[in-house]
């Protein structure tokens, strides 16, 4: 049985374009996409972000929502 939880520390990428602009990337890791059932074929997610506590959250997109 998988435990229901799994915590990981990941690192945010922060790039700077040749304009000075900024942008960043976090990386999932692979385990956690298959086991969302995400793929190259259905790689649509809905991420939200809770600004009190400061939380993201992430949920796989359902074939009917694209």
């Amino acid at each position: 049985m998988k435990p229901r939880k799994d915590v990981r520390i990941l690192n945010l990428m922060i790039h700077k374009s040749g304009s000075g602009s900024l942008s960043s990337r976090l990386c999932i890791p692979m385990s956690w996409a298959k086991h969302m059932g995400l793929n190259i074929e259905n790689k649509q997610v809905e991420v939200s972000f809770n600004y009190e506590l400061k939380e993201i959250k992430i949920k796989k997109l359902q074939k009917q929502e694209l």
